[in-house]
Formats: structure tokens, C-alpha cells, sequence
């Protein structure tokens, strides 16, 4: 008997048992060894199949698969696919397609997650990827094919990141990036191409470079990006970092750039930096983004850009329009299916509004466009009336300076207003203004709610000095800084219409003006030119022109479906009273109007005759009615060939009373 036969069956039994688990351990062993040398292969369905359950839509790996378990958790693919969710239905592109994928995982995360923690939290040590091909898709209800609902519904929490299906990664490397984004709500169409290299300590690494095309609210655009880079973003540890981010686009006939942070490099969101916009029109850039603004000249805004989910806010804006010159702040919340309220403070050191006039169909300041022979004056491009109902406003207006045009040598410095837009209703309310030792205020609304805007304005001005606020220097003058006229001018107006082009306004015009001049002077030159008084017109040609007190001047026009009548129009000299009576329509911009002289003395030669000035707005025709005059050379001639100084009889003008600027205002209409 053997030492084996003599020992006692148990251990017998245990010393076989211990061989045959040693030998099953080494067939382990070498079984593992094996696999972890091909790559455990076995393993490719077990892990799609894990990944379309955490991911909610199939997950499919083709080509070579090899799985290193020795040291960090270590996985190279050929070809990984991430279909589209369920609830799009079948579709031809994947979500997302990646070529030469790398990944790798750190023993310590596969284990946490094995544990129970959400694998979104899962740290991975590095993902590289030669290729990446990802298609977004969000449609006008929200739901998005990057969300991990099975509903494709975003929670509130993650609207603002939407990166909710990414791990963490310390490294991230991808030589080449397609993308293709489609977002209803934003009414975006993006093809972009990107690469990023970020992570990487030991040699730094370029971050991300992105740049695309496509079409925003139904403009084309062009975009480049750079950046430090995503991973910041994919850090649920740290969600308020920002990164450095740099962009460019053309867009809406402008250009845009942008040097900041941001929160959300995919989204743009967490926005914070210096933004310089510039471009033909503001009209165009506002249809780009989906706000109304104006039609500009070329212009330059400059100012710091935030932005945080649906709000966007412009600091310590610079805008130069022209000889424009404005600033402020402005912000503005842009839900989906919620009408934007912009709220600011538009402020300035000056304002042109000439800058304004293509807002209204004019030419822009320093047009080549020549106006045709027979043109109108008056604008008749429609504005875009469904455009005030597409925003509303609550701003404060708070100018320094508002050049009125080449006509007038004071501006309006300075003005202050309240403007709003509610539903359509356009007001600029609390309009208070001074010029020339004088004041403007009013208010000015326009309501949009119905197809044809309709126009109300309400103005009142006391005390602006003509003199200073005219562009009015009187050449022939003998004193210095002379003015054809001078005098306090004060008056109101209230007039309303209806049309969406300015021709179309002033066409159906109604209401009245009211005007009139205190303490004041006028040009004698002017009157005596006015009654064709030829030897007192000539005297002042010679000796030079003085002014001559103004007892009164009175305008008073009723407007009436675009036709303005005086009612009267009187200037009172106490030499002389002229008077202006007929017609001005606005709606074929036709003059009939007549000028009329009476001189109250005695004038030695006088070829007194009404002047008649008609014609168009922008081709006025003066002529001097023919038959007074006629009558009086003829006279002339005929006393003249009965004795020479009888020809001076016709021509002498006696003067007459006449009824002074209080008298007519009250006589009747």
C-alpha cells in the first residue's frame, strides 16, 4: 500500500479536487489569455446589446473588434453606428457613425458603474476617432434625437446643455467631424465640418475648429469656430465652465464675429464676450436673426454679447450709421412660439435722419440713384407691416443730438422718448425735445394690428428761435450773421392717416397745422421782392438788405385726404402784408398755390402781380401772373406816348389798408 492509499478518503478526495481546480483555473487562464489576445471577440453583441439598452436605440459595431481588459479597459472598433431613436421612425442615417473608434476606460469607472452609478458619469480616459459623422434633428414639437427620453422630450435641466447622452472624457481626438443639423425650432440648417484635439497635457492640442453653412430663419450663412474645445462641457462636476470660443459668420448681408466664452460650444449658449456685427442694412440682419429692426445704411455695431438658454442681452453697445453715432443696452427673451419683448435703453451722442431715410424708401445718404424726370418725391416702398406684430418693445430713448437735415442749422439736442409695441401699436410716447432756445414734444403712434398701418401724430412747439434753427443767412444783409427771417416760432400740429408707405400716409392725410412767429423780423428784400417793387428792390440790391420788423406771421393749414389748404397764410410786415392761398396735394404732389403782395405805402414804380407757384413736390415752377402786369405796361405805353411822364402813373402803387394776421385768423374759412 502506497502513502496515497493510506491517507484518509477526505483529503483523497480534496487533493483531486484541487488538481481538477487548478487545472480548470489554468484552462481559465489560458482561455482569457487567448481572448484577451484576439481581442474577446464573443464579447462585440453582449456590449452592443448593453449599449442600445442604456442608449434607447440600436447600437451596432462592425468590422475589426478588439477589447484589451490588461491595465485601463481598452476597446477598438472599425465602425460603430448609433441608429436613430425609436419614435423617428426608420430612417436612412444614423445618429451617429464613427470609424477607428478608441476608447479608454479606467477599471475603477467600469466598476462604479457595474455598481449602479448612471453610466453618464463614467469617466473616460480617452476617445479618438479618424471619422465622425453625426446628424442632429429636433422637429417644431422639441422632441430631439440627442435626447435620452424615449419621448425625445429635453427636460428643463438639460435644454440648456443637451449633451445629456455623453460621459465625461479627459482626452478627446478626432481627426475629421461631418455634421449635419436640422432644428425646426430654430429654423437651422447646418452642414459643418470640425476636427478637435483636446485633453492632451503633454503636447497641448488645437481644441476645436468648425466651419459650415447653411441657412438660419431662411438666410443663407457661412460660420467658422474655434475653441478650446467640448470636454468642458461634458464635466457634470463643473456645469458652469466656460471656454474659450471664437466665431465668424456671414449672415444676412452682414458679417459677424464673436471672441468670448461659452458654456455650450454645440449650442452657443452660456455666451459672454465682445461681438462685432456689421453689413449693408439692419433690416436684413433683423430678418436673419428674427427681429424687426430698421432699413440702414452700411453699418458698424459693436458691444458685449450674452446669452443664457432663450435670453439675450447687448451691453455697452457702439452703433455707427452713417453720421449716426448711438449706443445703449438691449436684451430680448426668443422662446419658441412666444412673440420676443425687447427691452433696453437706445442712447446716443447723435442721431441723423437722413441714416433713417431708407427705413421709409428713400435713398440712402450719398446714393448715386438719380431721381427720374417726373418721379415722385414722396417714398412709396411698403413698409412690413406684419413685422411689428412680430415683436415687442419697451425701450428708452435718450439722445444727445438729432441732426435734422441741411436745412437747419440747430439740432434737436436733447431728445428724450418712451418708445413701445405692444400687439402691433408702435407709440413714442413722452417726446420731449429742445432746439434753438425752444421745445418739441408730442407723440407719435403707429398701429399695425390691421393690414393698413394706421398713423397718429400729436406735436407742439413753443419758442424756437428761427434765426438760430434755420439754415437762413441772408448774404446781402449790412449787419453780421444776418437772417432772412428771425423770431420766435411756436405752434401744434395733429394729424392722422393711413397707408403702409409714406406716399400712401401723406395721400389720405387729415387734420391741421397751426404756426405762427412772435417778435420777429424779415428780410425787406424779401417783401419788396414779393410786390415787385423795382426801385426799393433795387436800392436794398445796392446798398445792401435790412430787416424790417414782423408785426405777425400766421399759418394755418387744414389737411383734408392729403389736400393742406391755408387758411390763411399771412406774414405782416407793417410795410407790406402777403398772403398765400390754394392748394397742396400730397396725394399727386401737385402745387396751386398763390403769393400775394399789398403794400401799406406809398411806392413810386410797382409791377405788383400775384406769383403763382405750381408745378410737382420735387419740380416747383414760379411764374409771375402776366395779365396785372400787362395792364400796366400797356397803360404805361399808352400814357407815355400822350406825354413821357404820365407813362409813371400805372406803376405807382398807393398801398392800401390791410387786415392784420388776428383778423384773418378770425375771419371765416
Amino acid at each position: 500500500m502506497n502513502e496515497h492509499d493510506r491517507l484518509p478518503m477526505w483529503r483523497r478526495v480534496a487533493r483531486k479536487l484541487g488538481w481538477v481546480m487548478l487545472l480548470l483555473l489554468t484552462c481559465v487562464l489560458a482561455a482569457a489569455a487567448v481572448a484577451e489576445h484576439r481581442g474577446w471577440p464573443f464579447l462585440r453583441d453582449p456590449l452592443s446589446q448593453a449599449l442600445s439598452e442604456r442608449l434607447g436605440r440600436p447600437v451596432v459595431m462592425d468590422g475589426t473588434f478588439r477589447l484589451q481588459l490588461r491595465g485601463p479597459i481598452s476597446l477598438k472598433v472599425d465602425r460603430l453606428t448609433v441608429a436613430q431613436p425609436a419614435w423617428m421612425g426608420a430612417s436612412g442615417d444614423p445618429m451617429l457613425r464613427l470609424a477607428d473608434l478608441w476608447l479608454v476606460l479606467p477599471w475603477r469607472e467600469a466598476w462604479a458603474v457595474l455598481s449602479g452609478q448612471p453610466w453618464q458619469q463614467m469617466r473616460l480616459a480617452h476617445v479618438g476617432a479618424r471619422q465622425m459623422d453625426l446628424a442632429l434633428w429636433r422637429d417644431a414639437t422639441g422632441r430631439a434625437n440627442w435626447s435620452p427620453r424615449a419621448d425625445g422630450q429635453l427636460l428643463p435641466a438639460q435644454a440648456g446643455t443637451d449633451s445629456s447622452i455623453l460621459p465625461r472624457v479627459d482626452r478627446l481626438v478626432v481627426n475629421q467631424a461631418v455634421l449635419q443639423w436640422r432644428d425646426a425650432i430654430w429654423a437651422l440648417e447646418l452642414d459643418a465640418r470640425a476636427r478637435t484635439h483636446e485633453g492632451d497635457d503633454e503636447h497641448g492640442g488645437p481644441g476645436l475648429q468648425a466651419s459650415g453653412q447653411g441657412r438660419y430663419q431662411g438666410h443663407p450663412f457661412t460660420v467658422r469656430l474655434s475653441s478650446a474645445g467640448v470636454l468642458p462641457l461634458m464635466d457634470r462636476q463643473k456645469p458652469q465652465v466656460a471656454v474659450p470660443v471664437s466665431v465668424t459668420a456671414q449672415l444676412g448681408g452682414g458679417r459677424l464675429s464673436f471672441d468670448g466664452t461659452s458654456e455650450d460650444v454645440l449650442q452657443l449658449d452660456g455666451l459672454d464676450g465682445r461681438v462685432d456685427v456689421r453689413g449693408r442694412s439692419m433690416a436684413r440682419l433683423g430678418e436673419a436673426i428674427g427681429v424687426t429692426l430698421p432699413t440702414t445704411a452700411p453699418f458698424v455695431l459693436q458691444g458685449r454679447l450674452q446669452k443664457r438658454g432663450d435670453h439675450w442681452a447687448l451691453r455697452d453697445s457702439h452703433l455707427h450709421v452713417g453720421e449716426s453715432q448711438l449706443g445703449g443696452w438691449f436684451e430680448v427673451d426668443k422662446q419658441p412660439g412666444v412673440v420676443p419683448v425687447l427691452r433696453g435703453e437706445l442712447t446716443g451722442a447723435r442721431l441723423a435722419l437722413k441714416d433713417l431715410a431708407p427705413s421709409f424708401g428713400a435713398a440712402a445718404p450719398g446714393s448715386t440713384q438719380t431721381r427720374r424726370p417726373g418721379a415722385r418725391m414722396l417714398p412709396d416702398r411698403e413698409l412690413d407691416v406684419p413685422s411689428l406684430r412680430a415683436l415687442e418693445a419697451n425701450v428708452r430713448v435718450r439722445l444727445a443730438r438729432v441732426s435734422l437735415g441741411q436745412w437747419f442749422e440747430r439740432p434737436l439736442a436733447p431728445l428724450h422718448a418712451d418708445l413701445r409695441l405692444r400687439q402691433g401699436v408702435l407709440t413714442l410716447n413722452d417726446l420731449r425735445a429742445s432746439t434753438a432756445d425752444g421745445t418739441l414734444a408730442g407723440r407719435i403712434a403707429l398701429d399695425g394690428r390691421q393690414p393698413t398701418l394706421r398713423w397718429d401724430a400729436r406735436l407742439q412747439w413753443h419758442g424756437i428761435r428761427l434765426e438760430r434753427w434755420l439754415q437762413a443767412d441772408n448774404p446781402r444783409a449790412r449787419g453780421a450773421d444776418a437772417s432772412y427771417i428771425s423770431g420766435m416760432l411756436s405752434g401744434r400740429g395733429d394729424l392722422a392717416g393711413q397707408g403702409n408707405s409714406v406716399a400712401q400716409l401723406m395721400a389720405s392725410l387729415d387734420g391741421q397745422v397751426l404756426t405762427w412767429v412772435e417778435k420777429g423780423q424779415l428780410s425787406r428784400l424779401v417783401t419788396e421782392v414779393a410786390g415787385l417793387h423795382v426801385l426799393e428792390a433795387l436800392g436794398l440790391l445796392i446798398q445792401g438788405d435790412e430787416p424790417a420788423p414782423l408785426r405777425c406771421g400766421v399759418a394755418r393749414f387744414d389737411v383734408r385726404n392729403g389736400v393742406m389748404t391755408p387758411k390763411p397764410v399771412v406774414v405782416d410786415t407793417g410795410r407790406s402784408t402777403i398772403l398765400v392761398s390754394g392748394q397742396v396735394s400730397l396725394a399727386d404732389e401737385r402745387l396751386a398755390l398763390t403769393v400775394t403782395s399789398t403794400p401799406r405805402h406809398f411806392t413810386l414804380i410797382s409791377l405788383r402781380t400775384p406769383i403763382d407757384v405750381t408745378g410737382t413736390l420735387s419740380d416747383p415752377q414760379v411764374r409771375l401772373r402776366p395779365a396785372p402786369m400787362g395792364v400796366r405796361a400797356l397803360s404805361a405805353l399808352a400814357l407815355g406816348a400822350v406825354a413821357p411822364l404820365a407813362a409813371l402813373l400805372p406803376l405807382i402803387d398807393p398801398g392800401a389798408e390791410q387786415p392784420g394776421c388776428e383778423a384773418l385768423l378770425k375771419a371765416p374759412s
